[in-house]
């Protein structure tokens, strides 16, 4: 496994391109695995207003890190340290810090502070325990976590690297706890790949869709009060 460094995005560094391209590499491969109902078909490039999304959120993430105002949001991204450019992945972009360390984009992770889904919000019965802590200190909420599949094995651990980040940020800013939640389908998968994080299972939940079967989802919650074992 290779050396993660996690950062803050950026817009020098054109980190919203980046997001958009892994969230768009990962389609393939949850269709491969039973997964597809989880993101869809669909690239994410080609969604609407995304890309414009993406570019807001990053521009937003630089804007309270260095300000403490507007929206409380944060947007960090992990890199792979790694020798040489990979072979035959010329469409990736590397980073050569002031050591002449090289650095490869392999994941992204978007995080906002005392915030919560509208659609976790409507599930009266588990949004409870948000509002309590929200009256008691507030909460970070883990909104999305995506690793490149374009980087091949060089992506794998930055997902859990991305979450020890971004609950290191929630201790930074005094809060205690880190929300998140996830699909729960195909024999909850990404819930199991979260609770070896050290997130623990909240309560289920589903939303409808037109034509479709429900969205099963999970809402977790991780307490970063202390240091937690994880398992990679």
């Amino acid at each position: 496994m290779p050396s993660f460094s996690i950062r803050n995005a950026t817009e020098e560094h054109n980190d919203a391109a980046f997001i958009d391209a892994a969230f768009d590499s990962t389609l393939p491969h949850l269709s491969s695995i039973g997964s597809g109902e989880q993101w869809g078909s669909v690239p994410f490039t080609q969604r609407g207003t995304h890309v414009e999304e993406t570019i807001k959120q990053v521009r937003e993430s630089e804007s309270y890190r260095l300000t403490g105002r507007g929206e409380k949001i944060r947007v960090l991204i992990a890199e792979a340290e790694i020798p040489a450019h990979p072979a035959g992945k010329e469409d990736l972009r590397c980073r050569v810090d002031d050591q002449g360390r090289r650095w490869l984009r392999v994941g992204a992770a978007v995080c906002r502070v005392d915030w919560v889904p509208g659609y976790v919000l409507k599930q009266e019965g588990l949004s409870a325990g948000l509002r309590k802590e929200e009256r008691e200190g507030g909460f970070v909420y883990l909104e999305v976590v995506v690793t490149d599949f374009r980087a091949g094995d060089l992506r794998k651990g930055a997902g859990g690297a991305l979450i020890r980040g971004m609950a290191e940020f929630a201790r930074s800013i005094g809060r205690r706890t880190v929300w998140a939640d996830g699909w729960a389908g195909n024999g909850r998968k990404l819930i199991g790949y979260y609770e070896s994080q050290g997130f623990e299972k909240i309560g289920d939940f589903g939303l409808e869709r037109k034509g479709k079967n429900d969205w099963e989802g999970t809402l977790l919650r991780m307490d970063v009060g202390e240091e937690h074992e994880t398992h990679s």
